[in-house]
């Protein structure tokens, strides 16, 4: 009993042994008779026991102050990288912008560095100068967000550590008070982040805005007013005979609410004379309502049919309305965008019509395509030295056609011509950029049968015009779809070259489709310059990636991870990089934390490579063939693959790659058989992920031909070496190891040019050569059957696995086993 009350009074005293042994240079005990009587009474495995546990206890408490030290770290990072963010996107005035930038720069750098070391800090003096410079750090932000940016305040770090070391004691009450102190500065920091730059009235206006929008406010005024007026004019419209035949009469509240409405007021005219006598016969009757309707009603409108007098009606006026209705919505949104955005605070542009725009991209700004580049230059430079081709009899070609994939900077590259034109010529300089949405508008601003005709007539009478046709492939230029349009074109682009040598229209066409042109847009005079923009190489994602998370002031993501993300996004555009860094923003936002490489890894996942993390999980069965399966695949790939690199496999479901198809294809008899043999699955459960280690390769050798082969069956393969039965899983593999053979023993040849013997010999050898491969595979699988059991084991925990865990599953086995690769090669038969 003895010994259990001594273990009560030791945990009693533990708490302060803990503060006043182990952190303060001077220790100070309370009762130190008593608690050295308690230590004399232990024995020495009781006292072993209780150092042991005081060890425990302050290991806890330093690991619990560390981690909260982090958590304010990461959330300071956070709130520097938003507010970069902030400053990129012009949403903040009058300021050192290039200062600011920098300084937020370094301070990132320094706590990003700060976090790397703090890792090995586990005594209590580290930790309390972690505390204090977090502290001096927080409140320096606070102090530069306090005053607009404006001015930076000076932080003298290395005084606030030399304070914090010269301290001798250690206080935990006072550290538990600081820790409190940072996150309430933190969290004040974080909100008056959101409002630097913004005056009290911008945000006052932005709380009321946010209010009336989250309760529906304008909407639900609008109704009530509506109602309000259409109660009023039924009720006053109403008398007493119709409320009895209706058996209105006896309503609770509607006879009070007649009358506080009232009546219109009824005149009586009585002429003596030369003289008219108007009077109110029922004005006991007539409210303040009463008199305004009649004032109203005097004045030229009676509520009661909304009529005007007889020479202003409605159909007059409604006429210039309707024709200039757009033109008024239009004026009138961009004088309320930007009514707003003085509101809000904040820089604002007064912006002008959708097409007419201020060119600002530079030659510089455009990643890559330096074909298309050298192209559009030469262009620029026959305009700016247009004498000099005159006399040589040089005639520069005025129409250009921008074709390739979406968001490789067709668009750019053609804003860039009009930004080189304003920058270097002494001209007028007139940049339009049209969609068909603009086309169909000026139509009906103008009333012209044709939009292009419109749009021709907008184009300055002298000077430089470069003119952008966005998505021409949609505004209908082919004879079978609108033959005016397209005959409007051609006129006017016949007729672009000018004897006036003041006037120079450039007419650049963008379209992703250039098969939908008309034949005629195609010939020289029109657009017969078309340049090819090409899908980004690897210096070009890597360069972009870079540009924007340096605009982004992300400076925590590793050049060794954007070269490598760069290798995995192959023909991937820069639309879909983008999609990739908004992901990634979104999740790092989402939880508050800056930008690291595993928010961009989730989002280039689910953006490019369309996995799908759904909450729906497979049958254990389910997951056991497709991780046998698709851990074939990948050790096939690993082992052969001597193009592609394995980068990821998962048994997840795969969004498939939506396909573009014609109308006529979809809707046509062979369009209709094919839908009823193929099955249109738009999902695919599990897949694997590769890259091209080297430049984009179209070619293949006949081994290389022969080794995708055997990567299609390997999945087959597995399946019946560790489950003895192959399921129906994938069943287009085998049609694309077909697809392969059949490639191999036709050597391109179209097999229906062929006579039908012949053809049915190389049909044969196709299947041959296909079984010969299977037994192949068969072999390298067995010989590797742990690697590929301990992959499919593997691949069904953790449903997806990365190309670093797959090597380290096959890196021993590889280094000691290295005769297991030299099998050799299958041969085709000879033809």
């Amino acid at each position: 009993m003895s010994k259990f009350s001594n273990w009560i009074k030791i945990t009693a005293f533990i708490f302060s042994f803990f503060i006043f042994s182990e952190f303060s240079a001077n220790p100070v005990q309370e009762n130190p008779a008593e608690l050295e009587q308690i230590l004399s009474e232990m024995s020495p495995e009781d006292q072993q026991q209780l150092q042991a546990e005081l060890e425990k206890f302050r290991d806890q408490y330093l690991e619990e102050k560390r981690d909260a030290g982090f958590k304010l770290l990461e959330t300071f990072e956070f709130l520097c990288e938003h507010l970069g963010q902030m400053i990129n996107n012009n949403q903040i005035k009058n300021f050192d912008r290039e200062n600011v930038l920098a300084h937020i720069k370094e301070t990132r750098k320094t706590i990003h560095e700060l976090k790397k070391n703090a890792k090995t800090a586990f005594d209590p003096y580290s930790i309390k100068i972690l505390f204090d410079i977090i502290e001096s750090y927080i409140n320096h932000l606070r102090t530069l967000v306090k005053n607009s940016l404006k001015t930076v305040p000076e932080l003298d770090l290395q005084g606030v550590i030399k304070r914090s070391i010269e301290s001798e004691k250690f206080d935990p009450e006072e550290l538990e008070k600081q820790v409190l102190r940072c996150q309430k500065n933190i969290e004040s920091l974080e909100r008056e982040s959101q409002n630097v730059g913004r005056s009290l009235f911008n945000r006052a206006y932005c709380r009321i805005e946010k209010f009336c929008s989250d309760h529906h406010v304008f909407s639900r005024t609008g109704k009530a007013l509506i109602l309000a007026l259409g109660g009023y004019w039924v009720l006053s419209r109403i008398n007493n005979d119709t409320f009895e035949s209706f058996g209105f009469n006896n309503v609770p509240g509607l006879n009070s609410l007649k009358e506080s409405i009232g009546e219109n007021p009824k005149l009586q005219i009585t002429k003596i004379g030369e003289h008219k006598s108007i009077e109110v016969i029922n004005q006991p009757n007539v409210t303040t309502a009463g008199w305004i309707e009649h004032s109203l009603g005097r004045g030229g409108l009676n509520l009661v049919d909304l009529t005007l007098p007889p020479l202003i009606t409605w159909a007059t006026l409604w006429g210039p309305l309707q024709n200039n209705w757009e033109a008024i919505k239009l004026w009138t949104q961009k004088k309320w965008s930007y009514l707003r955005g003085v509101l809000r605070g904040g820089p604002v542009e007064n912006k002008t019509e959708s097409w007419k725009k201020d060119p600002k991209q530079k030659f510089d700004d455009v990643i890559g395509q330096q074909a298309a580049k050298d192209a559009v230059v030469a262009i620029k430079d026959s305009v700016i030295n247009e004498e000099a081709c005159r006399r040589a009899g040089i005639k520069p070609a005025q129409g250009i056609l921008f074709y390739g994939p979406p968001g490789t900077g067709k668009s750019m590259l053609a804003e860039a011509l009009g930004t080189e034109f304003k920058n270097h010529v002494d001209k007028n300089i007139n940049f339009l950029a049209i969609c068909p949405a603009d086309l169909e508008y000026l139509k009906a601003l103008t009333g012209s049968p044709t939009g292009i005709g419109a749009l021709f007539g907008l184009l300055i009478p002298d000077g430089i015009t470069v003119l952008v046709l966005d998505e021409i492939d949609m505004i209908g230029l082919q004879r079978e779809r609108d033959s005016k349009e397209l005959s409007q074109l051609l006129t006017e682009m016949s007729g672009i070259m000018s004897a006036n040598s003041s006037k120079h229209i450039i007419v650049i066409g963008i379209t992703n489709r250039p098969e939908n042109l008309d034949d005629a847009l195609l010939r020289s005079g029109r657009f017969g310059k078309a340049i090819w923009f090409d899908y980004p190489s690897l210096q070009d994602r890597i360069t972009y990636l870079t540009r924007e998370l340096e605009n982004r002031c992300i400076i925590n993501i590793d050049s060794d991870y954007i070269e490598k993300l760069a290798k995995e996004t192959e023909r991937c555009t820069f639309e879909d990089l983008n999609k990739i860094l908004t992901g990634a923003l979104l999740k790092a936002k989402a939880h508050r934390e800056a930008l690291n490489e595993n928010h961009l890894e989730e989002a280039f996942d689910e953006e490019i490579r369309r996995i799908l993390f759904d909450d729906s999980s497979l049958p254990e069965e389910h997951k056991k063939m497709l991780a046998a399966h698709q851990a074939g695949h990948a050790l096939a790939a690993m082992l052969l693959d001597k193009i592609n690199k394995v980068t990821k496999v998962t048994i997840r479901a795969v969004s498939k790659k939506l396909q573009e198809e014609s109308i006529y294809a979809k809707y046509s008899e062979n369009g209709k058989s094919k839908e009823k043999t193929q099955a249109n699955d738009p999902i695919e459960l599990g897949k694997v992920f590769t890259e091209k280690p080297d430049n984009v390769r179209t070619l293949y050798t006949r081994d290389e031909l022969i080794n995708q082969i055997k990567i299609n069956l390997a999945g087959h393969i597995a399946e019946n070496i560790l489950r003895s039965n192959a399921g129906n899983y994938h069943k287009e593999d085998k049609e694309k190891a077909l697809a392969y053979a059949r490639q191999i023993i036709f050597e391109g040849m179209d097999p229906n040019s062929l006579p039908k013997n012949i053809k049915n010999k190389r049909n044969h050898e196709a299947f041959v050569l296909m079984n010969k491969c299977e037994k192949e595979i068969e072999t390298l699988l067995l010989q590797f059957k742990t690697e590929l059991k301990e992959i499919a084991d593997t691949l069904q925990e953790k449903l997806t696995l990365s190309y670093s865990e797959l090597f380290a599953i096959l890196n021993k086995s590889l280094e000691n086993n290295e005769e297991k690769l030299k099998i050799e090669p299958v041969t085709a038969p000879a033809a």
